[in-house]
């Protein structure tokens, strides 16, 4: 359900980004999601076609691209991929954090329209 304001949001950027760039017919969008946000694709996908009817963008395919967060090791500091449930760092096998300045794992927002 925390998808629903997201995909809202995202639904009136992309509206804007076709206005500002002159498109009429948009064929595809691409949507970057950080996978820390925890959000089902199939509740993205239908959020996105509900919002969308009666727009520019109702037959606009959507592409969903999913990013893994990346973690910083507290004992050698280099940073790696999350990789599903496995927080621990390739090299030393302390467990990683997320690195205080990023913000890796939770993009939500549309990086190209055509």
């Amino acid at each position: 359900m925390h998808e629903c304001h997201q995909v809202q949001k995202v639904v009136t950027e992309a509206q804007a980004m076709l206005k500002e760039k002159g498109i009429q017919d948009p064929k595809k969008a691409n949507l970057v999601v950080g996978e820390l946000l925890g959000f089902d694709e199939g509740c993205i996908r239908l959020y996105w076609e509900e919002m969308t009817q009666s727009t520019p963008l109702s037959k606009t395919a959507l592409s969903i691209q999913f990013v893994p967060a990346m973690l910083e090791c507290a004992a050698c500091k280099i940073k790696f991929a999350k990789k599903g449930s496995n927080l621990l760092c390739p090299q030393c096998n302390k467990i990683g954090t997320l690195p205080p300045s990023g913000s890796s794992g939770k993009e939500f927002f549309i990086n190209k329209i055509e």
